[in-house]
């Protein structure tokens, strides 16, 4: 016998038990909107027992804080870990980048000041370092692919692509 919960309507179907071969229930559920039965549950389990994510929620969380958030709300924990450690990684390195290699002193000056003689003072452009330009290079290069990443997972929130942590569709806005 099919359970349905305070969050559905119960009705008997004849036809679905006959066409069936009387192999289903006869008694079947239709859930109120945001409430969907849990693909894997059981024939025993109650009916229209579980909250729909937001679909808006998450994309709210994913446009205005990133880092995850989104797939976080709708229990994708893997990804939302992933992303968040990616950006905290990128933000790490980032600041190692400039504290041991982009911090100018006297020795790693772009600009130059020789003293020719005693009252002119030339202004030589010196080209920084390989080793500058190739971890800059890195560098704006993991922005650029975080940046992508951000803005296809809003994409896909915006096109209701994900489903939660249960592999329900989230509740669309």
């Amino acid at each position: 016998m099919v359970q349905c919960s305070f969050n559905g309507k119960c009705f008997f179907d004849p036809l679905l038990y006959y066409n069936s071969k009387k192999t289903q229930p006869y008694q079947t559920c239709i859930c109120d909107e945001g409430w969907v039965t849990l693909p894997n549950s059981k024939k025993d389990d109650v009916m229209c027992c579980y909250k729909q994510k937001s679909q808006f929620m998450a994309f709210l969380l994913e446009f205005l804080f990133g880092f995850g958030f989104g797939h976080f709300y709708i229990g994708n924990y893997f990804m939302g870990s992933l992303k968040c450690c990616t950006y905290i990684f990128i933000c790490c390195v980032s600041y190692l980048i400039i504290f041991c290699f982009c911090i100018k002193n006297d020795r790693h000056s772009s600009f130059k000041y020789e003293r020719t003689n005693a009252n002119e003072t030339v202004v030589k452009f010196y080209s920084s370092p390989l080793s500058y330009k190739i971890f800059n290079a890195i560098l704006i290069s993991c922005i650029l692919v975080y940046v992508i990443w951000q803005m296809t997972d809003i994409f896909m929130f915006g096109l209701n692509f994900f489903n939660d942590g249960n592999d329900v569709p989230l509740f669309p806005w």
